[in-house]
């Protein structure tokens, strides 16, 4: 991918990132490549594991909330990393379920980031921008 995905803006103590995307199914990919980036700093192979995640939102950002809550607790309960969206289905703001080709982690890989949770803080989509802004907890 030769454009933008992502980028990682000034913040006093947390993770402050945009997420660019021209539309919000491609949003909802570009938000799982850029968490596995955000994890480990390089996209590792995605293996053959296949993560589901259904996701419901009455807006785009709250789907978006709700999808990296879901990767987040996948990440701590089974040591697996969404790193890339296979498959998209269902209506975005609304419900969707999210497919999501999986690294399972080794226990000896250095995190970039350790996230703890994402916040409503600074959580805004800006469709006609074509970008979203997201703060994780560290």
């Amino acid at each position: 991918m030769s454009e933008k995905i992502f980028e990682i803006l000034d913040h006093p103590s947390d993770l402050l990132v945009k997420i660019y995307a021209r539309s919000a199914d491609e949003l909802i990919r570009n938000c799982v490549f850029t968490f596995g980036r955000l994890v480990l700093g390089e996209i590792p192979p995605s293996g053959r594991t296949v993560v589901t995640f259904r996701v419901r939102g009455r807006s785009v950002e709250e789907l978006v909330l709700d999808l990296f809550s879901k990767m987040i607790t996948e990440l701590e309960g089974s040591d697996l990393l969404p790193v890339e969206a296979s498959r998209i289905t269902g209506k975005i703001p609304g419900g969707v379920v999210v497919q999501a080709r999986a690294y399972k982690l080794k226990g000896n890989e250095d995190y970039s980031n350790v996230i703890k949770a994402v916040t409503y803080h600074d959580l805004k989509y800006q469709s006609e921008m074509g970008y979203l802004t997201v703060l994780f907890d560290l």
